[in-house]
């Protein structure tokens, strides 16, 4: 089984709140799921959550208590086939929410269909986590609808940080 990467999750961060749902798919063997979490910039956030989830069952796992005000990244491990959702809500302000599901599968190569740069008012962003354990350099290619005028930007991204990109 492979562990699961959660590049971006929040805590009490401009107004958002995030949590992890993790379900066990197995309909007769027990899931042990760790969480690990880390900081935007790669450092460990002390405490690593263990939960037993009984089959076809699921849990909540949100950053620790005592990460005030984070913005970090999570890795989920489990001993069965567990999905697992990140769900984000925004707290004050007018009320929005969105979410997406783990990457089991972290790629040296990823294709995203649409981006935004003032486009109504919408803008994207990218939130890229180094899974490995060393810094790794970072090339992302921007192309118009057209496949035309491509442009590139680099970055360093350390091993266990997140890059967010706008």
């Amino acid at each position: 089984l492979y562990p699961i990467y959660l590049p971006d999750i929040v805590e009490n961060y401009e107004g958002w709140n995030s949590s992890i749902v993790i379900r066990n798919n197995s309909d007769s063997e027990t899931a042990q799921v760790n969480t690990t979490f880390f900081r935007y910039d790669g450092a460990w956030v002390h405490g690593q959550k263990t939960d037993y989830l009984a089959p076809e069952s699921s849990v909540i796992v949100d950053f620790p208590g005592y990460c005030y005000y984070c913005r970090g990244s999570a890795i989920v491990s489990a001993s069965q086939d567990v999905p697992v959702v990140m769900k984000q809500v925004r707290v004050s302000g007018s009320f929005a929410s969105g979410a997406y599901v783990g990457v089991s599968w972290p790629g040296t190569e990823v294709h995203i269909p649409v981006l935004h740069k003032n486009h109504n008012g919408w803008q994207s962003q990218l939130y890229v986590q180094n899974a490995g354990t060393t810094s790794t350099d970072l090339t992302v290619e921007y192309k118009a609808r057209t496949g035309s005028n491509c442009t590139q930007t680099y970055y360093n991204v350390p091993p266990s940080a997140t890059r967010i990109i706008d």
